[in-house]
């Protein structure tokens, strides 16, 4: 039964994390963290740089990668 104090704290957590005023919010700090690192806008973004290359088939599970 100690898992019922647990459960409705979940549930009324999800509640509160289910409006859009709580992702807008979230979206907002992301926008403002990427303006500081990307100040030169002109300049492509480091995902737009990686999307330009194709990934690289290898054989077997482990690979490294450096850099």
């Amino acid at each position: 039964m100690a898992y019922s104090g647990v459960l409705k704290t979940l549930i009324r957590s999800s509640y509160l994390g289910s409006t859009t005023r709580n992702f807008s919010l979230v979206s907002s700090q992301i926008s403002n963290h990427t303006a500081k690192w990307m100040q030169d806008s002109s300049k492509k973004s480091p995902m737009e740089l990686i999307n330009e290359v194709p990934p690289i088939k290898v054989e077997g599970r482990i690979v490294a990668c450096e850099g």
